[in-house]
C-alpha cells in the first residue's frame, strides 16, 4: 500500500512495502544531525551499556546500515525493533544507537523487581531505572520448570507514548518474544506495531548477530564473560506502517475481559488484531532479511 511521505515540501510516494527510500538531497540527514545533538541518551544509561559491552562482547560491535537512519523524516517519532534471539540483542542495539538518539529501553516487568530476576534488576539500577519501560511478564511453572511468559497489556504503552511525546525519546523494543535457539521465532509480537500505531512512529528493524557457539542469556552471564563473542548489527530501512483506524480506542477494548465484550466489540478487536499481525509479520520478514540464513527460522522462506 502506498503512503505519501512529505519530503522537502512535496509528497513522495512510498514503496509498496512501506519502507522509506533515501532522499536525493543530504538536507534531511543534516537536519536530523542537528536534532540528535540535543537529543542524546542519558550518560548513566550509556555508561551502563558500555560496561556491559566490556564484559560480554569481544572487540568492537560491527554496525552496518547507519546510513538508513537518515531516511527517518525529521521530527518523526522512532521505534527501534531489534531481534531478541539472545539476551544481548537489546543492549547491543541500544549501544549502537545511543549516541544518535535519546533512547528509552522496553524490558520485562520481572526485571523491575529484585525477586523477579536479580541480575537484570541490578543492571537496571546501574543504568538508571527511569530509562526503562516495562511490559508485563511473569514467572510460571510448567511441567516442573519455571519460565517467563509475556502478556499483551495495552496500558503498558501509555508511559512509552508519553516519553516519546514529551521527552523526544526513541524506544528500543524487541520485535518478538525471547527466543534463545539462535533463530527467529515463528511468531512476531504486537508491542512494536501497536506502539507505532498509537504514536504515528516509524519502525526501524535492527538485526543483532552474536557470533557465538553457546546460548547467551542472563543465566549464562559468567560464561559469557569467559567466552565473549563478536557482534554484528545490521540496521534496516525505516518502515512507515499504514495507520490503523480505531487504534486509540483499542486501549480500552483490549483491557476488557473477552467475555464482557459485545459482538461488535469482538469484531472490532479481531479487525485490529488482524492488522497488527500483518504488520508484525512484515517486520519479522525485514529482520530475517538482515540476518544470516541460518538464523532466519521460518521466515527464510517468507
Amino acid at each position: 500500500m502506498v503512503r505519501p511521505v512529505k519530503n522537502n515540501g512535496g509528497d513522495k510516494p512510498q514503496e509498496s512495502d512501506d519502507r522509506l527510500e533515501r532522499p536525493d538531497s543530504g538536507q534531511v540527514g543534516n537536519a536530523r544531525e542537528k536534532v540528535r545533538e540535543t537529543l542524546k541518551t542519558p550518560g548513566r544509561l550509556m555508561r551502563g551499556l558500555r560496561l556491559w559491552k566490556r564484559m560480554q562482547v569481544k572487540g568492537e560491535i560491527e554496525t552496518e546500515g547507519m546510513e538508513n537512519l537518515d531516511l527517518i523524516p525529521p521530527g518523526k517519532k522512532v521505534i527501534f525493533a531489534p531481534t531478541h534471539i539472545t539476551d544481548g540483542d537489546i543492549p547491543a542495539a541500544a549501544l549502537a544507537l545511543g549516541d544518535h538518539f535519546k533512547l528509552g529501553i522496553v524490558n520485562q516487568s520481572v526485571h523491575h523487581r529484585l525477586t523477579g530476576e536479580p541480575s537484570m534488576y541490578l543492571g537496571l539500577l546501574l543504568a538508571g531505572k527511569g530509562n526503562f519501560y516495562p511490559v508485563d511478564f511473569e514467572w510460571v511453572k510448567r511441567k516442573g520448570k519455571k519460565s517467563k511468559v509475556g502478556r499483551f497489556n495495552p496500558q503498558n504503552y501509555l508511559a512509552m507514548s508519553k516519553a516519546m511525546d514529551e521527552e523526544g525519546k526513541a524506544m528500543v523494543m524487541a520485535a518478538h518474544s525471547p527466543a534463545f535457539n539462535s533463530k527467529l521465532p515463528g511468531k512476531g509480537g504486537f508491542g512494536v506495531v501497536f506502539l507505532a500505531g498509537l504514536t504515528d512512529a516509524v519502525v526501524v528493524p535492527v538485526a543483532v548477530d552474536f557470533q557465538s557457539e553457546h546460548t547467551i542469556t542472563a543465566e549464562t552471564y559468567l560464561q559469557n564473560i569467559v567466552h565473549r563473542s563478536g557482534v554484528k548489527i545490521r540496521i534496516g530501512k525505516p518502515i512507515d506502517f499504514e495507520p490503523i483506524e480505531g487504534i486509540e480506542d483499542s486501549l480500552e477494548l483490549f483491557s476488557q475481559e473477552k467475555g464482557l465484550l459485545s459482538a461488535d466489540e469482538r469484531a472490532e478487536s479481531r479487525r485490529i488484531l488482524k492488522t497488527l499481525t500483518r504488520q508484525s509479520n512484515q517486520l519479522m520478514r525485514e529482520l530475517a532479511s538482515l540476518l544470516p540464513p541460518d538464523k532466519r527460522g521460518v521466515w527464510s522462506e517468507a
